[in-house]
């Protein structure tokens, strides 16, 4: 665990919840850049450094927002599903006790 002077700051819901959501954050980004980028260029904007203050503002906002839902989607309906899966198929397969193991005599067969 975590101690220390700044254990509580790390230890933080938000932070815990980004570090859950950083792979995917990592993934996100690239795409949302990719298409705000072709956005951009499809609105005769060339150059983002063209825009105005209020509107870069605007954009990383939107950029920011549109990354964390996309990550927080991916997080939760590709990872998470994706490791439960992958344990159950890589979980051994459980054979029923036999008489040794829980020390009982096998039950009779029915009807003698």
């Amino acid at each position: 665990m975590n101690t220390g002077r700044v254990a509580p700051l790390l230890n933080s819901a938000p932070l815990v919840w980004l570090g859950n959501i950083s792979y995917s954050l990592y993934l996100a980004h690239g795409f949302v850049q990719f298409v705000a980028t072709r956005l951009l260029a499809g609105g005769n904007v060339r150059d983002p450094a063209d825009l105005s203050d209020a509107n870069s503002i605007g954009l990383l906002c939107a950029m920011v927002g549109t990354t964390l839902l996309i990550a927080m989607f991916t997080y939760s309906e590709i990872e998470i599903t994706g490791r439960s899966r992958i344990r159950q198929l890589l979980q051994p397969k459980r054979l029923p006790a036999t008489s040794a193991q829980t020390g009982k005599a096998p039950a009779a067969p029915a009807g003698l």
